[in-house]
């Protein structure tokens, strides 16, 4: 067999049997992210709208919501916040096996609310007494007992964020109005937060 033969024998093989890619390689990370819920935090982007069996952490990076698994989660990771996560990116760059992780105390700066942000249009304000779940998930019980469970907007300030931590850790207690757009889904009534404030 000439030169020209094998080559084209060689060609014809890799179009039939294309050589497969080598798998990227797992990547390290050391990231500050937002700890949540892959449903209660983040069913707009993981897609998961039942509670149900479907519960589990989940962070946020820069828009990009990663699954975590790992022994080093918290149990109470749906009071959400700030941690820094050391871990393994798998190689679809979908889940992080975390090795350590360590709550962010906010800086005194961030917990002051100088400059509310806009409410949603079709948001309302809802004052009651804040509580949490026993899984850590704030939420706000009205005078006529309607029961909200809350979460930050997209555009609600970092104040806002750390308060709704604060509440789902059980370090704020009281009476707040909170002004959000609500919707329900299979478990829960949900206001999604836009500001919050201790009620005047």
């Amino acid at each position: 067999m000439n030169s020209r033969s094998l080559a084209a024998l060689l060609s014809a093989v890799l179009l039939v049997h294309p050589v497969s890619a080598a798998p990227e390689a797992s990547k390290q990370v050391d990231w500050v992210m937002t700890l949540g819920c892959r449903h209660c935090h983040f069913g707009e982007q993981t897609g998961i709208t039942m509670c149900k069996g479907n519960c589990g952490p989940a962070a946020e990076k820069d828009g990009t919501v990663y699954l975590l698994t790992g022994s080093a989660i918290p149990k109470d990771f749906k009071k959400s916040g700030q941690w820094a996560v050391k871990g393994t990116v798998s190689p679809d760059g979908k889940t992080i096996a975390v090795t350590e992780m360590a709550a962010q105390a906010p800086a005194p700066a961030d917990l002051k609310d100088e400059q509310p942000t806009k409410a949603a249009a079709n948001a309302k304000p809802y004052t009651g007494t804040v509580a949490h779940t026993g899984a850590g998930l704030p939420t706000l019980t009205t005078t006529d007992k309607s029961v909200y469970h809350l979460k930050t907007s997209k555009a609600a300030s970092k104040a806002a964020g750390h308060t709704l931590t604060r509440i789902g850790g059980g370090d704020l207690t009281g009476v707040f109005t909170a002004t959000g757009a609500t919707y329900e889904d299979d478990s829960h009534t949900w206001i999604v937060v836009d500001s919050i404030q201790p009620a005047k």
